[in-house]
């Protein structure tokens, strides 16, 4: 290989490493976020919350994050990494 060649194979691969951390950066948020989501759900699923919350709030809360899982699902997919 000529030494052309090879600063273009590193290139191709420093941008291949990047790129990597991005998605892996990506996918560790999401997992955050959704566990953030599930564990916000289970909270106000408890009884002590329940008892200490009004109804229609605890439904509204409910109802956000319901919205927040959507819409970061559909980020998911449409998400694509930049150089």
């Amino acid at each position: 290989m000529t030494e052309e060649e090879l600063e273009k194979s590193r290139d191709l691969l420093s941008k291949f490493d990047h790129y990597e951390e991005q998605k892996k950066k990506t996918a560790e948020a999401k997992n955050r976020l959704e566990a953030f989501i599930y564990s916000t759900r289970d909270f106000l699923d408890e009884e002590d919350f329940v008892v200490s919350g009004k109804e229609e709030e605890i439904e509204q809360l409910k109802k956000h994050l319901e919205e927040v899982k959507i819409f970061s699902f559909e980020r998911s997919l449409s998400y694509k990494c930049t150089e």
